[in-house]
């Protein structure tokens, strides 16, 4: 409503669903798997390629598995 264009960002597994949320606000849809070592790398390259700046940053990202911290393997930490 203000203007702002939005770009979404998730999992390729989650193309459709992120296609759809970001056609019904005219957004953009990106895929990048975040576990990847270089993602934040890769992503960080194309923000300034393709947008310069960004004016807000919203991270709603992370996972859950009905763990507390103290019973997490180091995989499933590593993951969330």
């Amino acid at each position: 409503r203000e203007g702002a264009h939005v770009v979404g960002i998730d999992r390729p597994q989650e193309e459709k669903a992120l296609a759809a949320v970001m056609q019904e606000i005219s957004g953009t849809a990106w895929l990048q798997d975040l576990l990847e070592a270089d993602a934040v790398t890769k992503l960080t390259a194309r923000i300034k390629a393709e947008l310069g700046a960004i004016d807000v940053l919203v991270n709603n990202a992370g996972i859950t598995r009905d763990k507390t911290l103290a019973r997490m393997s180091r995989d499933q930490w590593l993951q969330v």
